[in-house]
């Protein structure tokens, strides 16, 4: 059989480096090809990573793409209604490889979702069995896609009658399937991260940078919102006062130029996953608004570290993220060790409990 994996992020090519490693899952790949997105995700170096995969030989062949819409900012949408159209149009834009791209035909694609690049790639190969991979908490609940497209998204869905909706995978792999809760329940399966040593040679991690630091705070994408500022000066605030000589900040993947204080910054985004596996541990405090990293440790480990969601401090009042958290404290061993902080006195009691140290 031949096998396609599509992905536009780091953590993407980590589940699909694990489902190629896994004989269970791949015993009867004949050709497996891997395409990458590699405009997708900015701030990380996509094509350095598809040239180490490309060394370590895991795939048949590797292929770097762009979507069309990541070319430009364009107000009318006009490139994504492009991509609703014309599903091979779309792919093939971006692809260097387009005359190889013509010939191909494959019997399993795995993708993160129904997402718009993923579903064109489908779309190009109608007869292909669709499997799902592990791409963070997001791949835990519900329908996944169907909630994330807008007015013009749900409109592009109806007349082209393909979309999430229309999009339902034959098998599902998770890291930690009985944390799912959704429609697929029936056709998940276990999927196993990758061994350290392989990821590392694929994804420079240099775990010295976080072994100082027992707490780790995780930045947001970047907020128009006014109160959302204000709030994440307040935590950062917090953070640089009392704690940061034992805190470092990871920031998001989208962030720019962000104010941390003089707070530590780890500015090369290195592998979150890797870094779980060689420094986290169950005295590690991870903090942040509402993260799959924060939930990286459990799912993927067993490891249950300290973690402090502040996603109440903005006055969010969301049931997915409520229910998740709930989920993911009764998978925990110490339910003691998952807390939600209701505001900033609490915030700063809680971090003094579990990261000030005894001379300070």
């Amino acid at each position: 059989m031949k096998y396609a994996f599509v992905c536009d992020t780091p953590y993407q090519l980590l589940s699909a480096i694990s489902i190629v490693l896994d004989k269970k899952c791949c015993k009867n790949a004949v050709i497996k090809d891997l395409y990458i997105d590699i405009k997708r995700c900015r701030n990380v170096d996509m094509r350095g990573l598809s040239k180490n995969i490309k060394r370590k030989g895991l795939f048949d062949n590797v292929y770097e793409l762009n979507s069309l819409s990541s070319f430009s900012f364009d107000i009318f949408n006009i490139a994504n209604k492009i991509e609703w159209m014309f599903p091979r149009l779309s792919i093939q834009f971006g692809l260097k490889n387009r005359e190889t791209f013509y010939n191909k035909d494959y019997d399993v694609i795995f993708v993160s979702g129904p997402f718009m690049l993923q579903r064109n790639f489908i779309y190009c190969f109608p007869r292909a069995h669709v499997y799902f991979l592990e791409d963070g908490s997001g791949s835990y609940n519900g329908r996944i896609g169907v909630d994330l497209l807008s007015k013009t998204g749900n409109w592009m869905q109806k007349v082209t009658k393909r979309g999430p909706a229309y999009i339902i995978p034959e098998r599902f792999y998770l890291y930690f399937p009985q944390f799912y809760e959704g429609e697929y329940k029936n056709t998940v399966f276990k999927q196993n991260f990758p061994p350290l040593e392989i990821a590392k040679e694929i994804f420079p991690v240099n775990s010295q940078d976080y072994r100082p630091f027992k707490g780790i705070y995780f930045g947001q994408s970047v907020s128009v919102d006014r109160n959302t500022k204000i709030m994440d000066r307040q935590i950062i605030k917090i953070m640089d006062r009392y704690f940061h000589s034992n805190i470092i900040v990871r920031p998001h993947p989208q962030e720019t130029n962000k104010y941390y204080g003089s707070l530590k910054t780890d500015k090369k985004l290195m592998q979150w996953e890797i870094i779980c596996g060689e420094c986290i541990n169950n005295n590690s405090v991870l903090i942040g608004k509402f993260s799959t990293a924060q939930m990286t440790p459990k799912l993927i480990y067993d490891k249950e570290p300290i973690v402090v969601f502040t996603y109440k401090l903005y006055g969010i009042k969301n049931e997915n993220i409520v229910n998740v958290v709930k989920r993911l404290k009764n998978f925990y061993r110490d339910k003691s060790r998952i807390i939600c902080v209701n505001d900033t006195n609490e915030f700063e009691k809680c971090l003094k409990k579990y990261l000030q140290k005894p001379d300070e």
